[in-house]
């Protein structure tokens, strides 16, 4: 979990892309992925906005934050599990198998799982 440490308005960079689960989560799906925390410069009361800190989204963090939304501090930013890989895909596209023997043809409704299991 990653939290800000001051309050400010939170822009997604140009490389984060993500989908959208059917329960509205945001997951991220790029490698290269950041959060931009912009803020008030120190001693400054004018409402003008700075970048006070970028934040690398790691693959398969969940999004808690939406791009041009308010964050207090301690604010909740993103979570993810630190021990896992992911492995993403896109349903439809993967058309192979683990084995290079058991190769298959690609058909626009065929998936395939570690398993075997097709559908």
């Amino acid at each position: 979990m990653r939290k800000t440490k001051v309050e400010g308005v939170i822009e997604y960079g140009d490389r984060l892309i993500f989908v959208e689960t059917p329960e509205k989560q945001k997951i991220v799906t790029s490698y290269e992925g950041e959060l931009i925390l912009k803020a008030l410069s120190h001693g400054e009361a004018s409402g003008k906005l700075s970048v006070h800190s970028r934040f690398h989204v790691p693959l398969g963090a969940t999004l808690m934050v939406t791009d041009g939304a308010k964050v207090a501090r301690d604010g909740v930013l993103f979570t993810w599990d630190p021990y896992t890989n992911p492995i993403m895909t896109d349903v439809g596209v993967w058309c192979g198998s683990w084995t290079s023997s058991k190769t298959r043809r690609c058909a626009k409704s065929w998936t395939s799982s570690p398993d075997g299991a097709s559908g």
